[in-house]
């Protein structure tokens, strides 16, 4: 069981391209390694780090430049916002998880988005789970 720490811990805010390193070696992160970093919104796992969406594959939900809190130690369920990385290319990607007659997917909410759906296959790695999207007032 991981710890959980409260609201108010400072998390680095990193761009999908970024977050390929966090998925590997999020524990060795210091201050220095990210431009930006903001408060925790609630609790979170140790390892939880914010992503900058870029893109608009998560269009209308998800907005480029939203951010969302991802928490790697939560476990993905279907239905879930999951950060994936690919292991040929170090490709990583912001989708919903989903499973469909058995079979895991990532799925872009975006109806005009190329390449809606991926099959989750050995090659992927869901490095964390969506906990909360940032909003500014």
């Amino acid at each position: 069981i991981s710890a959980i720490y409260d609201a108010g811990r400072k998390l680095p805010v990193i761009g999908s391209v970024a977050a390929g390193s966090f998925c590997e070696a999020f524990d060795e992160f210091e201050p220095g390694d990210a431009e930006e970093w903001m408060e925790a919104p609630g609790p979170v796992g140790p390892h939880a780090f914010i992503l900058k969406i870029e893109g608009i594959s998560m269009e209308d939900k998800f907005q480029d430049g939203d951010k969302v809190v991802i928490d790697p130690d939560l476990e993905a369920a279907p239905g879930c916002f999951v950060v994936a990385k690919r292991a040929s290319d170090q490709f990583v990607t912001f989708k919903q998880f989903r499973v469909e007659a058995g079979e895991p997917y990532l799925y872009a909410l975006n109806p005009n988005w190329p390449d809606r759906v991926i099959k989750l296959t050995e090659e992927w790695h869901i490095c964390g789970r969506a906990r909360w999207k940032i909003t500014d007032i």
